[in-house]
């Protein structure tokens, strides 16, 4: 695994901050590499400057105690992707461990990680108990941002080994409907319509199926109930680990995108 080793020479490295450091690490050959692993429809203006992630990683392990809270707001506005990606690795390492930080002092001061995402769970109405969910994830699952969304579903992966998993089923469920009831609602990215929601349905999926491993009998409960109503990319993700005669007949009545609209298939057959 490649270790940091800065261009900057050792006596400017120890005075300079996390920037310059990670502007050391650049590396044009390796840009082009990991420009081949991403879809550019999700971040067509970004900039690859070839950093690794575990790179970013110890550049903030190394540089986090010097860095302020603005030089973080700087890198998370940042057009070039890896000088973001460190600041959100700086972000969350400063909430996990605040004592490395001079300017984290409470839980209250994660607004800052709040105001900058889109730089970057029994099943009852979700609705009905959104207000004992934190301010901030409230913001998020009613936020329309493509990566706002997609975040308040992966976070529910935490909740899954817990007594708080039918929360996560309660939030995919509250996404699932969203969708349903409105065809053609679309996430944005910078404000901007997103036509697919690949990445959605996939971490609805992701979630499904791993809350499956803890409790298989919840999960083909929930596909009973709530199959038809999801799209097939969620469903087909959530039943991967399910014989291949179960997950079809789940798949069989899941919902496929048709033309930026979905239509439904045939009820589902309860009978195994």
């Amino acid at each position: 695994m490649p270790t940091l080793r800065s261009k900057v020479t050792k006596q400017i490295a120890a005075s300079s901050s996390l920037l310059r450091c990670l502007e050391g690490l650049v590396k044009p050959s390796y840009a082009k590499q990991a420009e081949k692993f991403v879809h550019r429809s999700y971040c067509p203006h970004d900039i690859f400057v070839g950093i690794r992630v575990p790179q970013c990683r110890e550049a903030v392990k190394t540089h986090l105690a010097a860095t302020t809270l603005n030089d973080v707001v700087d890198l998370l506005h940042d057009a070039r992707h890896e000088m973001r990606l460190t600041g959100f690795i700086a972000l969350t390492e400063a909430f996990l461990r605040p004592t490395t930080t001079s300017w984290w002092s409470d839980t209250d001061d994660v607004v800052p990680v709040d105001d900058h995402i889109k730089q970057l769970g029994r099943y009852t109405r979700l609705s009905l108990a959104i207000d004992l969910l934190p301010a901030w994830y409230q913001r998020l699952l009613r936020s329309n941002d493509l990566w706002e969304t997609r975040i308040s579903i992966v976070l529910l992966l935490k909740l899954l080994p817990t007594e708080h998993c039918p929360v996560a089923y309660a939030i995919c469920l509250y996404h699932i409907n969203k969708f349903h009831a409105d065809p053609l609602l679309r996430c944005t990215i910078r404000g901007v319509p997103f036509e697919s929601l690949d990445l959605i349905h996939k971490a609805l999926g992701w979630i499904l199926r791993e809350a499956g491993k803890h409790d298989p009998a919840r999960l083909t409960q929930f596909l009973h109930e709530h199959a038809a109503k999801a799209f097939k990319t969620t469903v087909r993700y959530a039943t991967e680990h399910m014989s291949r005669p179960k997950a079809k007949r789940f798949l069989d009545v899941a919902q496929r995108g048709v033309g930026g609209s979905v239509v439904a298939v045939a009820p589902l057959l309860l009978e195994e």
